[in-house]
């Protein structure tokens, strides 16, 4: 089902309602038989119909502040959705708001400020596999949010300034949400950070095969040692515009032996590691790569 690309808004939150008689609308009904009226409330299932066959639902590009309480619940089988380019503030990560048979999720560029997860839950949207929530202003994000998805293999945060958690880290920073928790997630494989002001972070105990690192200016300050618990399973690597120079410490890239694209574009290098001599690369991007 598609709705994108419109100017769609669900406005039961704008009413003054006192009542649940506030919220009662009126259809006028043609058919063949004449002309008649049909007063129902706002969003009941009368209104939705059935959609537990659905599988594919795109919202996206339109004026969607939030999403009213239910609103997906009877969509048993969704698996892919896209509401990506509106105006949400706020989303429940529970079953109850959530299908639990979503495998795609899509929240980018809206205005998202928090996402609410249950504490007590120990596992969130079990068969999600794609959570893309770049390009938002959330302020923090719940530390164990990733490794609660038993399924997840890409993750897109970029442009959403955070803390990724580091390898040694105090467990008052887990608790309180100062940091998101990547570690040891088996599962995931494709992880996108662009621009998201990253000083630390450690991906241990994953076997990450693209990682998009792009446009952290402190990422590469210990030059490529934090990046040595997943050298031997990337496949692209992207550290364009980090400040990388020729001066960095510790650029060897000798471990990356199943690198084939590295995307080293607008830095600062005037000579190139020697590492990069041993790796099979098929693609390395140098542009725009010079002393400044």
């Amino acid at each position: 089902t598609l709705f994108r690309s419109n100017k769609m808004s669900f406005y039961a939150n704008l009413s003054d309602a006192t009542s649940s008689s506030d919220e009662i609308v009126t259809f006028l009904v043609t058919d063949s038989n004449g002309t008649s009226f049909r007063n129902v409330t706002l969003w009941e299932d009368i209104i939705l119909g059935d959609f537990s066959s659905l599988h594919f639902l795109d919202m996206s590009r339109n004026n969607f502040q939030y999403l009213p309480d239910g609103f997906l619940s009877s969509m048993t089988s969704l698996s892919q959705l896209k509401l990506n380019q509106n105006c949400i503030h706020t989303i429940r990560i529970t079953e109850q708001e959530l299908p639990r048979s979503l495998v795609d999720l899509d929240l980018s560029q809206n205005q998202l400020s928090e996402l609410q997860v249950d504490p007590s839950s120990k596992g969130l949207l079990p068969n999600l596999r794609v959570f893309n929530l770049s390009s938002n202003s959330l302020l923090r994000l719940p530390s164990q949010l990733f490794t609660r998805m038993s399924h997840i293999t890409t993750v897109d945060l970029s442009h959403i300034r955070l803390n990724v958690c580091p390898q040694q880290v105090q467990a008052d920073m887990v608790e309180d949400q100062s940091c998101v928790d990547f570690r040891n997630i088996t599962t995931l494989k494709h992880l996108y950070l662009s621009g998201c002001g990253l000083v630390t972070y450690a991906f241990s105990g994953t076997s990450l095969t693209h990682l998009d690192l792009s446009s952290n200016h402190g990422a590469l300050i210990m030059g490529t040692h934090p990046l040595q618990d997943v050298a031997s399973t990337l496949q692209f690597l992207s550290l364009r515009n980090t400040s990388l120079s020729s001066s960095t410490i510790d650029t060897d890239f000798s471990k990356f032996q199943s690198l084939i694209t590295l995307d080293l574009s607008k830095n600062s290098l005037r000579d190139l590691p020697v590492s990069l001599s041993s790796l099979r690369l098929h693609t390395l991007d140098l542009r725009r790569s010079e002393e400044h």
